[in-house]
C-alpha cells in the first residue's frame, strides 16, 4: 500500500506541474501585509498583476546523420613560417657579450603540445619551451649559427627557421673605453 500512495502522490505532482493561475491579484491588508491570490476579495481594492511568460528558445532539431563521425583539424593549423627576428643575420659583436637575446616569430601562433627549441651551432641551448625568446651565454670568438625549431610532443621538428650567422670578435687593446690622447 505504501507504494500505491507514493505512485498516487507522484501522479498528482506530475499532473499539477502545468497548472498555473490565469489571473493573479495583489492587495494590502489594513496592517500593511501584501497578499497575492488568484481570487480577489470583495471588500478590498485588488490590483490585477500582469504575468510575463518566461523566455523560451526553440532549437532546430539535429539528425544523428548530420553529426560528423571524425573531426579533422583544418589545414590552416599548419605553420606558415618561423623566423628569427633578433639578432639579425650577419650581426657582429665587437666583444664577447655576456648574453645574446634571440627572439622568433611564428605564424600562426604556437599550438598546444608544441614547443620551441633554440640551437647554437646545431646544439640546443636549453630545454624546449613555449617562450618565443631565449638568451645565449658563453659565446666565444668566432662565427656561430643560430636556428629555431618548433617541435611536437615527441620532440620531432615540425618547422625550422633559416640558419643565421652571428660573429663575435676578439677584444682589442685599440677598443678601450677611454681612447682619447693623453696630454
Amino acid at each position: 500500500m505504501n507504494v500505491l500512495v507514493r505512485l498516487f502522490v507522484l501522479a498528482i505532482l506530475l499532473l499539477s506541474n502545468g497548472v498555473v493561475a490565469d489571473e493573479i491579484y495583489r492587495w494590502e491588508t489594513p496592517d500593511g501585509t501584501t497578499v497575492y491570490s488568484d481570487k480577489p476579495q470583495a471588500d478590498v481594492h485588488a490590483t490585477k498583476i500582469e504575468q510575463r511568460l518566461a523566455p523560451t528558445i526553440h532549437l532546430p532539431s539535429v539528425k544523428i546523420s548530420d553529426i560528423p563521425k571524425k573531426v579533422t583539424p583544418p589545414s590552416s593549423l599548419a605553420y606558415q613560417s618561423i623566423e628569427i627576428t633578433s639578432p639579425q643575420n650577419e650581426t657582429a659583436f665587437p666583444t664577447p657579450p655576456s648574453a645574446v637575446f634571440v627572439a622568433v616569430s611564428i605564424k600562426p601562433e604556437l599550438q598546444l603540445n608544441h614547443k620551441i627549441v633554440f640551437l647554437k651551432d646545431g646544439s640546443p641551448i636549453a630545454a624546449p619551451s613555449v617562450s618565443p625568446s631565449a638568451s645565449i651565454t658563453e659565446l666565444y670568438r668566432g662565427s656561430h649559427t643560430l636556428q629555431a625549431q618548433v617541435v611536437d610532443a615527441a620532440g620531432k621538428a615540425v618547422i625550422s627557421s633559416k640558419l643565421i650567422t652571428i660573429y663575435v670578435q676578439q677584444p682589442s687593446l685599440l677598443l678601450r673605453k677611454n681612447n682619447s690622447p693623453k696630454q
